[in-house]
């Protein structure tokens, strides 16, 4: 009781359960550096992610799997979901600006990278009992396809039109 006293009910613990999680992905996307102006920036950026989910399962599926019902983010954990995906649209403009991935909306690129990363981590996270899928494996492939997909000269879709 002195817990739901001290956040404002569920809904606060929730809250900062959220705002928890959410700082430390932040931190994980900042905080990953390899060399400047290198892909494996983006590469250490998605095992970072990878590594964040399987060390912090119980943030990862707070944050992502929003199975409370009748639960609303408060305005402050969806700013802190936001910072998350900014921090990382910083990264992919750091690529942009050293030519690793093709020039485009930094936002909308670090959503489609932040997708890959999110696949193969919510899917090794839910998949339990017996398994022959190296997930390291699926999801270092995968990143390293969707570098190649956004590198300079690729086109798109949405680049054609």
């Amino acid at each position: 009781m002195n817990v739901y006293s001290r956040f404002g009910g569920k809904d606060g613990v929730i809250d900062a359960l959220l705002i928890e999680g959410f700082e430390k992905l932040t931190e994980v996307i900042r905080e990953v550096r390899s060399r400047p102006g290198s892909a494996d920036n983006l590469t250490t950026c998605a095992l970072g992610y990878r590594e964040f989910a399987l060390t912090h399962r119980t943030h990862y599926e707070l944050m992502f799997d929003r199975a409370i019902p009748g639960y609303v983010m408060s305005p402050a954990a969806i700013a802190a979901a936001a910072a998350s995906l900014g921090s990382l649209a910083e990264r992919m403009q750091e690529a942009m600006d050293a030519g690793i991935i093709r020039e485009d909306d930094p936002r909308e690129i670090a959503t489609i990278f932040w997708s890959a990363c999110h696949g193969p981590v919510s899917l090794e996270m839910k998949l339990t009992g017996k398994s022959n899928t190296d997930w390291t494996s699926v999801h270092r492939e995968l990143i390293d396809a969707v570098i190649l997909g956004l590198s300079p000269g690729r086109t798109t879709k949405k680049s054609k039109r």
